[in-house]
């Protein structure tokens, strides 16, 4: 590290969605910004999440000086518990992004260290418009506007130069309010490095107002005579206000499906976030039959999760709730990059059983809590920084991020598009790579976390393409007949064919078993015969490859 240099270290959410962290390494000092996971897309069977790799953090946890969180969304805080089961590090955050993060210890803080069952950091909430100290670093959070209460940008000034984080943020209208001053000042002072949320860096012009959402959506409870149903994301609590808001000047009652949307709507409540009208919220089974028609189910689901309500209601799963003709489903939300096949076969099961479903504008039923590349250009001329890295986004995004930079005045050699593990240092006049560190995804799987590369996954996916087949076989006795083996194939074909070639790898494994008994040899080398010989004949009828697990059964008299 060079003497006196900032060095700048996304882990995640460069190149990627989610899993957003990074570090600032300043003097001898390590700073953390968000920990986040990212939910698996593809080919990952059994994945919970992947989460990036704390390797270089934990490695110098005796540097590091706090964790300092943007906002509340998973993506920025999910990680948590899996970083402080491991070190001993205070937190910094706003009081619902710490609510949300409290959430995460409380349902992912699995063990703790040492066994103990506890997860170390002391959390500290922090104010808007109030400084405080981590380490030798001064930072100030600035409320930005997202789909999130309490979202901050962060001013971090350091010893060794200022660096802005957008974190995730909007600039309604592009018309930067006074709430954004200590940006500007920021910039009047000098912002040697601005980190700058990617996501919607390739739509023109500005991101629409969640006044014109509220407004469609009471619009269309006034024109829908049965029941509606709108999907939003449960941290969503703006949303969610104006769905208890529109559903109050109709005459309707909301019930809240989903644990996590009825656990959010609680804490927004309680931290005054969030006052709906008086008894518009109400259970199912409270419902008066002249409300129930016209009801509002306010509900998870927007990406299709698997278990989410709206997900369990689409196939008709849910034990108190039907879709039918007659009633509207919203989606609220935008899809995120990868759960596009999940949401589409929840709209076509909604289309099905009857349901009128409204997935896209118009009307207009959703906006981005995301700048889009007018508010970008807003943010550069309040910060004017000498050095600029876009994150937040796949690598298309961050390039159009890194192409708005030059054209909000940042000198081309000084926009940097990273990748995770790469090493920003900027110096008073110029900037440089340094050594790369560790970085990459871990997975957790249950109670395991392992890497992508572990045996375990590449099993899955095999067993998933090909199938299983198990072949038992007992040792013959001395003096007896060859017993018959017994084979059970999962997942490899179907129907009669697929019981003829299970009985013709019977007879091959029949074979194997007679030859071994003759010839003599190991355990092992029975095993290793019985996968070949079984695995050859569904690779000849089938050209499958299944897994082969042989089981040797002795009966003591070999």
């Amino acid at each position: 590290m060079k003497e006196g240099a900032l060095r700048f270290i996304p882990l995640g959410g460069v190149g990627t969605f989610g899993m957003n962290c990074s570090v600032l390494e300043f003097a001898d000092e390590m700073l953390l910004i968000d920990v986040g996971v990212k939910f698996p897309q593809g080919n990952y069977p059994g994945v919970d999440l992947f989460l990036p790799d704390l390797t270089y953090v934990t490695g110098n946890a005796h540097r590091l000086t706090g964790v300092v969180l943007t906002h509340g969304h998973d993506d920025h805080v999910g990680a948590l518990p899996y970083l402080l089961n491991q070190v001993d590090v205070p937190v910094y955050g706003t009081a619902f992004t710490l609510a949300m993060a409290w959430e995460r210890l409380a349902n992912g803080g699995r063990g703790g260290r040492n066994g103990e069952g506890k997860i170390g950091g002391e959390m500290n909430q922090v104010l808007f418009g109030s400084p405080f100290e981590v380490g030798s670093a001064v930072i100030e959070a600035v409320p930005v506007d997202h789909s999130i209460p309490d979202s901050a940008a962060l001013i971090i000034r350091t010893p060794a130069g200022t660096v802005v984080h957008s974190g995730d943020f909007r600039i309604p209208g592009g018309r930067a309010g006074p709430g954004l001053e200590p940006l500007r000042q920021a910039g009047r002072d000098g912002v040697d490095l601005l980190l700058c949320d990617s996501t919607n860096a390739e739509r023109p012009g500005v991101t629409g107002s969640e006044e014109d959402v509220a407004d469609s959506i009471e619009a269309m409870f006034r024109e829908t005579e049965g029941r509606v149903f709108v999907a939003t994301f449960a941290s969503h609590i703006g949303r969610m206000g104006a769905v208890l808001r529109a559903a109050h000047r109709t005459g309707r009652k909301v019930v809240l499906e989903g644990r996590r949307m009825v656990r959010n709507f609680e804490i927004a409540r309680n931290l005054g976030y969030l006052v709906p009208p008086r008894g518009v919220v109400t259970a199912d089974s409270g419902l008066m039959h002249a409300d129930a028609g016209r009801a509002v189910y306010l509900t998870t689901g927007t990406q299709g999760e698997p278990f989410s309500a709206l997900t369990r209601i689409a196939r008709g799963e849910h034990s108190q709730i039907q879709v039918g003709p007659g009633d509207t489903v919203i989606f609220s939300s935008r899809m995120i990059p990868g759960n596009e096949l999940a949401v589409a076969q929840n709209i076509d099961n909604l289309f099905r059983m009857g349901a009128m479903v409204y997935y896209q504008a118009p009307p207009r039923i959703h906006v981005s809590g995301h700048a889009s590349a007018g508010e970008i250009l807003t943010l550069l001329s309040m910060t004017s920084p000498r050095h600029f890295v876009p994150v937040h986004g796949d690598y298309r995004n961050l390039v159009a991020c890194a192409g708005l930079a030059r054209k909000g005045g940042v000198l081309p050699e000084n926009v940097h598009i990273l990748d995770p593990g790469q090493v920003l240092e900027v110096g008073p006049e110029t900037a440089s790579l340094g050594e790369p560190v560790l970085a990459g995804r871990m997975l957790v799987d249950g109670t395991m976390i392992a890497t992508l590369g572990d045996p375990v996954i590449k099993d899955r996916r095999r067993i998933a393409r090909e199938g299983v087949v198990v072949v038992a076989v007992s040792l013959p006795g001395k003096g007896k007949s060859i017993p018959e083996p017994a084979v059970h194939s999962l997942g490899v074909s179907v129907g009669p064919q697929g019981e003829e070639i299970d009985l013709a790898a019977a007879a091959a494994a029949r074979q194997v078993l007679k030859a071994w008994k003759k010839e003599g040899g190991s355990r092992e080398d029975l095993e290793n015969s019985l996968k070949i010989a079984v695995r050859g004949i569904y690779r000849k009828e089938l050209e499958k490859r299944p897994t082969i697990i042989p089981v040797i059964l002795d009966n003591g008299e070999g």
